[in-house]
């Protein structure tokens, strides 16, 4: 009986750890930078490029349009941090935060700056979700001609406080 109770909670445990992990994708929180940068040659990026050994971010040149950018942030050599940029279009923004909804319910946080640069007015809507430990966030930036969609994932890490 206590070995069953044993196992009981121990697979608890795991499903409830590997429940707040973020997976896109092939990516998932606690992978390696060498798998990351394995798993990525399939994806046939025009660049990959890794910076100061804790960020690697792979890219479509602009001419193309395709709008695919991954950005990984990497902590102790495991990822935790992973920022997919979208096509940029207010219904893009409008699907994903729905299915987001659906997901993790409403977002705990919306976030809405704007800002005058001297290339112009930015303006951002954020939105922000929690699934277990993990942070999820979603942004819309508009900074005509370079408006964003990003999508990001955040997992709890030693290296930096995850926001509340």
């Amino acid at each position: 009986m206590k070995y069953q109770k044993f196992l009981a909670l121990s697979l608890l445990l795991l499903v409830s750890c590997s429940a707040g992990a973020f997976e896109v994708n092939e990516f998932h929180s606690g992978m390696g930078i060498k798998r990351v940068k394995e798993l990525l040659g399939s994806w046939n990026f025009d660049r990959v490029q890794e910076f100061s050994g804790n960020a690697l971010v792979a890219y479509d040149f602009p001419d193309k349009g395709s709008y695919r950018q991954f950005t990984f942030i990497f902590c102790n050599e495991r990822l935790v941090e992973l920022e997919q940029e979208i096509k940029p279009n207010l219904k893009n923004f409008i699907l994903m935060s729905s299915n987001y909804n659906k997901l993790y319910g409403q977002p705990m946080k919306v976030d809405a700056t704007n800002n005058v640069l001297s290339i112009g007015e930015k303006n951002q809507l954020a939105l922000f979700w929690r699934n277990g430990g993990d942070l999820i966030g979603l942004k819309i930036v508009l900074l005509p001609p370079n408006d964003q969609i990003l999508s990001v994932y955040q997992s709890p890490n030693s290296c930096w406080q995850v926001p509340h």
